[in-house]
C-alpha cells in the first residue's frame, strides 16, 4: 500500500508525520501526539471486534429472511413477474408489490424476502437488470432493507399489498 501523499511504501500504519502545508512539506510528529495517537489505533484488537461482530451478524441473520427493495420498477409489476424475473435458480421467499388505494396503481418500488443465502446470489445476478418488457421495461436498482422499513410500508394506510408465497 503506498501513501497518497508522498506515493511512498507503507511499512506499518504508525503515525510519524504529518502534513501540515499546500506544498507537502512533512513534519516530524511530536512524542506524546504519536503515543496518543497509537493508542487510539489498536489494529489487532479492532480487527478481533470487527471479525466478532461480523460473525455474530451473520448468524443472527441466518434465522430469519433478508428484505430487498427492487426500485424503478414497471408501473405493470405482479409477483409472477418478479417471479419469473429471478427465475428458478434464484427463489424468494415472498414478493411484496405496494399499489396505492387513491388510484390502483403501483409504487415505483417493490419487496422481496429472501434468505440470506440467496441474498447475494440475487444482487450480484440482478443488479441494475432490465424488469419488464418492450416499452415497461426497466433497469432496476437492488438494495438491501430492513424487516423494520418493510413493515412499515406494509402497515401504513395508504398503500394496499399483493403478496405471492
Amino acid at each position: 500500500m503506498d501513501c497518497m501523499a508522498c506515493k511512498m511504501p507503507i511499512a506499518s500504519f504508525r503515525l510519524t508525520s504529518a502534513i501540515i502545508s499546500a506544498t507537502g512539506a512533512a513534519v516530524a510528529v511530536p512524542e506524546p501526539v504519536a503515543a496518543v495517537a497509537e493508542s487510539f489505533v489498536d489494529t489487532t484488537s479492532l480487527l478481533a471486534s470487527v471479525e466478532a461482530n461480523t460473525v455474530e451478524m451473520l448468524t443472527s441473520l441466518s434465522n430469519e429472511p433478508a428484505v430487498l427493495r427492487i426500485d424503478n420498477v414497471p408501473w405493470d409489476i405482479t409477483p409472477t413477474m418478479l417471479r419469473d424475473w429471478l427465475g428458478s435458480e434464484m427463489e424468494a421467499l415472498c414478493h411484496h408489490v405496494l399499489v396505492d388505494r387513491r388510484d390502483g396503481r403501483t409504487l415505483s418500488y417493490s419487496y422481496m424476502e429472501v434468505s440470506p443465502q440467496a441474498m447475494k446470489a440475487i444482487l450480484r445476478a440482478k443488479q441494475n437488470s432490465i424488469l419488464g418488457f418492450g416499452k415497461r421495461a426497466r433497469a432496476v436498482t437492488i438494495t438491501v432493507a430492513s424487516q423494520e422499513e418493510l413493515m412499515r410500508q406494509v402497515n401504513t394506510s395508504l398503500p394496499l399489498v399483493t403478496r405471492l408465497y
